[in-house]
């Protein structure tokens, strides 16, 4: 037998290829990539928070532009033929993205990558107050159910080539570097693009749906002074975001606890007791002056929530307030 390139050659006449090709990874190795890149970068994330805890809290939202600033780089380059398409993780496992011949990717490549697989996880429960516009909340919506779904199935359900949303679009594989070889990848089959369709579709008309049904909950429920009240409180330019909730309260009585429950994400960085009553009695007197049937509850709770999140860490404080209807009434007079 000899061998010639890629090709063996047997003394019978007969001519078998060489597996040259490096096997996938399998879920389990990204998986465990993905913690270790989580907790490296959760450490400096923490590291960050801690120390400079005074700058976040006065960005608030805007702070996962820093998250951004640290995972786009590090996956966009590590993952490229910069650094062998290999972050820590993976090269602590032994695993790398290559392309459909077995090379590293190019930068340009790669950060599109990056960008496809963190944007869905990014956007999920982002309060940046542009996303408050409706446009883009169904965007934002549209994107993280949908392309969190299909990344999702993806990873989980393409057991072949295990290629997932970010690695279809840019026809890249994660390979485990000293497994047994293959002559070739697998190609994702073509009942996991149908599939991945489908939860986009489902995410589009869920989201459509919500919208629309949601305006008319408000506006047959007798949930319109809340959402008016929302609105009010959202023109308040001392806070990054706020929520306004009707909660409930059932006993096996039959007996039901009505409390408006109103969470405010305050800008700055700190907050003396007097500036905090001061916010609770302002937030409160808008409340008396924006919902005539505020009689109807037990209760009226306000928290205030000082916090940072900048995508890799985050961090809050709360204070918070619960006194009844006519007790709040006396001490905003």
């Amino acid at each position: 037998m000899t061998t010639e390139g890629n090709i063996v050659s047997h003394s019978e006449g007969t001519i078998v290829p060489e597996a040259t090709l490096p096997p996938i990874a399998s879920f389990w190795h990204r998986l465990g990539a993905w913690v270790i890149d989580a907790i490296f970068l959760g450490i400096i994330g923490q590291i960050l928070g801690w120390s400079l805890s005074f700058i976040w809290f006065q960005i608030g939202p805007y702070g996962r532009f820093v998250g951004l600033f640290f995972l786009i780089p590090y996956f966009g380059i590590l993952n490229s033929n910069i650094a062998g398409g290999q972050t820590i993780g993976k090269r602590l496992l032994k695993i790398g993205v290559r392309d459909g011949a077995n090379q590293p990717i190019g930068i340009g490549r790669s950060l599109l990558r990056t960008s496809i697989l963190i944007l869905p996880f990014m956007l999920n429960g982002w309060s940046l107050p542009i996303l408050q516009n409706p446009a883009l909340q169904w965007l934002q919506a549209v994107i993280v159910f949908g392309g969190g779904s299909i990344l999702v199935y993806t990873m989980i359900f393409n057991r072949g080539a295990r290629q997932g949303l970010h690695d279809l679009v840019c026809g890249t594989y994660v390979i485990h570097l000293p497994g047994k070889p293959n002559f070739s990848f697998l190609k994702t089959s073509q009942i996991h693009m149908v599939v991945s369709g489908v939860l986009l579709s489902i995410a589009i008309v869920a989201t459509s749906a919500s919208a629309f049904v949601g305006a008319k909950i408000v506006e047959k429920t007798g949930l319109a002074p809340i959402h008016n009240l929302y609105q009010v409180l959202q023109q308040d330019d001392r806070f990054f975001a706020v929520s306004v909730n009707d909660n409930r309260m059932y006993y096996s009585q039959g007996s039901v606890t009505r409390t408006l429950a109103i969470e405010l994400w305050y800008k700055g960085t700190s907050s003396s007791d007097n500036e905090r009553q001061e916010i609770f009695r302002s937030v409160v007197q808008k409340v008396f002056a924006n919902m005539d049937d505020v009689n109807k509850y037990d209760g009226i709770s306000v928290r205030l929530t000082r916090a940072y999140d900048i995508g890799i860490a985050s961090g809050r404080l709360f204070f918070s307030e619960t006194k009844s209807v006519p007790d709040w009434q006396d001490s905003v007079k």
